[in-house]
């Protein structure tokens, strides 16, 4: 089993973007090339043709093998890597840009108590249309992978991620769930 190292591996998001794309063009390719080689013609050459008596005018007819076995194959229609991970902000280069960027690594805790970090995710969706990343917020029963993964995002997905982060932070701050469990215990005790 390969190991990673606790040093952080980085990627751009483009480059998953290629690897998706890439890795659904291949296995539609290969699909395509099973399906050739496991062809009814050529699988049923050796096999008889089915042969009966037309019970109308008692002559005798013949069905090829071939038209008894599945005329289609089989295609993949999209591809889509989730990624579950953190919003944070690094520096970047020797000028020390800081960019906001995609990490599977969660923050320490004394980061956590001063920026709440709520868990997000990165899909890159393959398709028949070509590629796409996108940020948003993760499904509740998601969690973070154990591998420290950076992911470097171009200036609209870092503006987007940044969005995404603030608005999951208002949405899972404590006043919300206070009010919304309020609310609950308030529609619980009426009768």
């Amino acid at each position: 089993m390969l190991e990673l190292s606790p040093a952080a591996a980085q990627c751009h998001a483009e480059f998953l973007r290629r690897v998706l794309e890439h890795a659904h063009r291949d296995s539609n390719v290969a699909l395509e090339a099973l399906a050739a080689e496991r062809a009814p013609d050529r699988r049923s050459a050796t096999q008889a043709e089915f042969r009966y008596v037309d019970p109308r005018d008692g002559s005798t007819q013949a069905i090829p093998a071939a038209q008894f076995h599945r005329q289609y194959a089989l295609c993949l229609h999209a591809l889509e890597l989730t990624i579950y991970g953190y919003c944070i902000e690094r520096t970047f280069g020797w000028e020390r840009r800081l960019e906001t960027v995609f990490s599977t690594r969660r923050p320490a805790r004394w980061r956590r108590m001063l920026r709440p970090a709520p868990l997000m995710a990165l899909r890159v969706q393959s398709g028949s249309g070509g590629a796409s990343v996108s940020v948003g917020a993760a499904q509740r029963q998601a969690c973070a992978s154990r591998a420290h993964l950076i992911v470097r995002l171009d200036e609209s997905m870092q503006e987007e991620l940044a969005q995404a982060h603030a608005a999951e932070k208002r949405a899972r701050s404590v006043k919300v769930r206070l009010l919304a469990w309020l609310a609950r215990w308030r529609g619980k005790s009426r009768p």
